[in-house]
Parts: C-alpha cells; sequence; structure tokens
C-alpha cells in the first residue's frame, strides 16, 4: 500500500513514500542528503542500509497557462542507497534499488489523490560498484532519479 504524502517539495515527498514503504529485506535508514556529513555516510557494521534524498538539479519551471497564472514544474530528486559490502550476497544492493523504483512506480496511476504532484516516477537508475576500488569503499552505491511535475500557482 503506498504512502499518502502532502509534501510541496519533491525531496520531502519521496522522502515520506520511502518512509512509509514496505520494503521486501530489511527497511533501510531513510534520510535528508545534508543530514548526514560526507564523512560519516553509510551504514556501519550491523546496521541497515542508508538510503540519502536530495534535489540533484534544479527545477525546471515553465509558463503553463495563457493567463501567466500557472507554473509548469519538473524537479529532478536523487535516491542514493548505500549498503555496507556484503560477499556473500552482491544483488542485496539491487533489490533495494528495485525497491525504491517500486515504491515510486506505486504513483503512476493515482498520484494526484497521494501527493500535491501530477507526475511521479523514476526516470532513471545506476549502479556504482564497479566504479569503486575495492580497497578505497566499504559501500555498495546504487542510485534511482525521480521526476515530479507540478503545477503552481505563479506570483503574478
Amino acid at each position: 500500500m503506498s504512502t499518502t504524502t502532502t509534501a510541496s517539495e519533491l525531496t520531502e515527498a519521496v522522502y515520506d513514500i520511502l518512509e512509509g514503504y514496505t520494503w521486501t529485506n530489511e527497511a533501510p535508514d531513510v534520510y535528508y542528503y545534508w543530514e548526514i556529513p560526507g564523512s560519516e555516510r553509510g551504514p556501519g557494521a550491523d546496521q541497515p542500509p542508508h538510503v540519502y534524498v536530495y534535489e540533484s538539479l534544479g527545477a525546471d519551471l515553465n509558463k503553463f497557462s495563457a493567463d501567466n497564472e500557472l507554473i509548469d514544474e519538473t524537479h529532478t530528486v536523487e535516491v542514493m542507497v548505500y549498503l555496507l559490502k556484503d560477499e556473500s550476497n552482491p544483488h542485496l544492493i539491487s533489490q533495494y534499488k528495485r525497491d525504491v523504483v517500486d515504491a515510486i512506480s506505486e504513483y503512476y496511476a493515482d498520484v494526484r489523490n497521494k501527493t500535491t504532484y501530477v507526475e511521479l516516477a523514476p526516470v532513471s537508475m545506476s549502479d556504482f560498484r564497479e566504479q569503486a576500488s575495492a580497497m578505497q569503499s566499504d559501500y555498495f552505491v546504487n542510485t534511482v532519479e525521480v521526476q515530479g511535475r507540478k503545477l503552481s500557482q505563479s506570483g503574478r
């Protein structure tokens, strides 16, 4: 079952959605990216995975109505999943990434009744395991990019 959120900012809406989602495996700790210093990101031993949510790109703003009363806003949010390396289960990180996609995808059909957005969708996902040096990182990192679109009143 999907969570209803009244958050007006996409970062907050995605945070709410992930906090309310029923995960396939152990529920991760969800944070806003700016809450945790970079040197402290990622879970420690015997801790659940960490998920960080932040607006990765600025919003695209376009005039929507001829009378200049509505603005079409498209926001992009990045969801980063950090999981302590587990050589016995190297595909676990992929399941968490899939859960993020599934959590957001639940809003395809009924986004207007559950959020302040008219569109909300995962648009890309990345796996950074191959880019990390084996000696430099204790984490697997995957990301999912989410876009949300809403109409807002202009300051006209």
